[in-house]
């Protein structure tokens, strides 16, 4: 099972996850836009969170000082593994 973070910027990733086949729901999550239930070793069950930005977000969080400060200690907290999964371009200004 997904969990995905029922609030705005992860739900949008329902639909596409169940159109793939996968089981996934919508939830309150703590921290992180997604978490599920990863094996380690030996089929050790593992908690995974992973933590959705868009470049643009990711640069407004950095400078807030909320992704250091907030989001990933809560993730690193909560979750067995914390990924930080980053979308978008990077385009360097030249002018």
């Amino acid at each position: 099972m997904i969990l995905i973070d029922r609030r705005v910027g992860s739900n949008d990733l329902l639909t596409p996850l169940k159109a793939a086949g996968f089981d996934a729901q919508l939830v309150e999550l703590a921290f992180g836009d997604i978490a599920f239930e990863g094996k380690g070793l030996n089929g050790t069950p593992l908690n995974v969170g992973v933590e959705l930005k868009r470049l643009g977000d990711l640069v407004s969080s950095l400078r807030t000082g909320r992704l250091a400060g907030h989001q990933l200690p809560g993730l690193l907290r909560t979750y067995d593994y914390a990924w930080l999964l980053v979308e978008g371009q990077w385009e360097q200004n030249t002018k």
